[in-house]
C-alpha cells in the first residue's frame, strides 16, 4: 500500500479479498506471521520455503489454460493476482497486455492480422518513428549513475 510494505492481503477461493492495511510494518508482519501459524496458506504465499508449492500452483495454471478450461482474461486475472497484483491498490492494479493496433475503426475484423498489434515488439517500437524516438533517447542519456534504459517507469 503506496509503495510502503504496510499491507496485507487476504483472499478466499471465490476470488473475494480484503485488504488490512496496519500502522506499521511491524505489526503487518506480526499479524501475518500469526495468519501463517495459523492456517495452511502456502500455495499463495512467495516466501522461500514455499516456492515449490508455488511453482505448483503456477505450473497447474498454466496447464489449465493451455487445456482450454480458462478463457484468456480468466488466466491474466490469476497471474496477476500471483504476481500479487490487486484491484485494492492502484500501484498494484492488475495489468493487462495491450494486443490491439486499430483504435479508429468503428468495427473490429478479428479476421485481419492488422488489427493486432506485432507481438514480437514492445509498445514503443510499434510505429517505426516511435522506435527511433526510444532508441534516440536511449543513445542520448548519459548519467553516471544510472545505466541507460529503453523505458522508464510511469510512476
Amino acid at each position: 500500500y503506496l509503495m510502503v510494505h504496510t499491507a496485507l492481503e487476504l483472499l478466499d477461493d471465490d476470488g473475494d479479498s480484503i485488504l488490512l492495511n496496519f500502522r506499521t510494518k511491524r505489526s503487518r508482519t506480526q499479524v501475518r506471521s500469526w495468519i501463517k501459524r495459523k492456517c495452511s496458506l502456502t500455495y499463495r504465499d512467495r516466501d522461500r520455503s514455499a516456492r515449490t508449492a508455488f511453482g505448483k500452483m503456477l505450473s497447474e495454471l498454466q496447464e489449465a489454460w493451455q487445456r482450454r478450461e480458462l478463457s484468456n482474461f480468466d488466466y491474466l486475472m490469476k497471474l496477476n493476482e500471483m504476481a500479487g497484483r490487486s484491484y485494492n491498490d492502484l500501484n498494484q492494479y492488475p495489468v493487462l497486455p495491450w494486443v490491439l493496433s486499430d483504435y479508429a475503426s468503428p468495427t473490429l475484423n478479428l479476421a485481419d492480422p492488422a488489427v493486432f498489434r506485432d507481438l514480437s515488439k514492445p509498445m514503443g517500437a510499434q510505429d517505426p518513428a516511435q522506435a527511433d524516438l526510444v532508441r534516440q533517447t536511449y543513445e542520448q542519456f548519459d548519467d553516471p549513475d544510472i545505466p541507460r534504459f529503453h523505458y522508464g517507469s510511469h510512476y
